[in-house]
């Protein structure tokens, strides 16, 4: 008789769920099914803006099918290649935070640092996408654990306002209909309380249209540079 404690079953993740049907939509769901799935996703978005949950599931369930022309574009890049070809990660395993914060104030690396901390965010929890084949796993990691270093090269704070205009910047450099729902739709809820939110997203999709592609850049071999000399490199105007 096997008189051995029963082991309880392991406790899903309810992330990790989420993130999974998401998948299973955007990899075998037709169109319809993804944006049923992206709306039912956006509606608990808007009551509860803090859910970064239904932000991942919707760009997995709506960007899936983009993956493979943002990979082409990125492989096009001789440096986009060296990140398709190294997959180098920005968490706490491939980024030194003790490094990065002794760099001096108004470097990359400072400053993306500085984001990060001053704001709590954990680099560690962007990861692949459960589920994701592994070359597009790593791709939509990559792009999600880049996501602060563009809040540090745009400029762009962690208020609503400033993340719909990022959104709008970054559906102006990958053409990604995740980030151009978002913007849209959070133009839609909250321009009754900020009647300067229109024009603050226009001007990001502008200064994502102006600037040269940022999801090829190898951010790792830029810490120690200035952040106004990358922000140069890229042709990112002021925000």
């Amino acid at each position: 008789m096997n008189t051995s404690p029963t082991q309880a079953p392991p406790v899903s993740d309810p992330l990790d769920e989420l993130q999974r049907a998401a998948v299973r939509v955007a990899l075998e769901g037709s169109s319809l099914k993804r944006y049923r799935f992206v709306f039912r996703s956006l509606r608990r978005l808007l009551s509860d803006t803090g859910d970064t949950g239904q932000v991942l599931a919707m760009a997995i369930a709506l960007n899936g099918p983009h993956f493979s022309r943002v990979w082409l574009e990125m492989a096009s890049h001789d440096e986009g290649a060296r990140v398709l070809r190294e997959r180098p990660n920005l968490d706490g395993k491939g980024v030194d935070r003790t490094q990065l914060r002794a760099l001096p104030d108004g470097t990359l690396g400072r400053e993306y640092l500085r984001f990060i901390e001053d704001n709590g965010l954990d680099g560690d929890f962007f990861q692949a996408p459960p589920g994701l084949p592994e070359d597009v796993g790593y791709l939509s990691k990559r792009l999600r654990q880049s996501h602060d270093v563009w809040h540090a090269v745009t400029g762009y704070g962690p208020s609503v306002r400033d993340e719909l205009a990022l959104q709008a910047f970054t559906w102006a450099q990958l053409g990604v209909p995740h980030a151009k729902l978002v913007a849209v739709f959070g133009f839609l809820r909250f321009t009754w309380r900020d009647p300067g939110l229109l024009a603050h997203i226009v001007q990001g999709y502008r200064r994502g249209k102006k600037a040269q592609p940022l999801a090829p850049a190898y951010w790792e071999s830029r810490w120690e540079r200035a952040l106004s000399e990358v922000q140069a490199e890229f042709g990112v105007e002021p925000s």
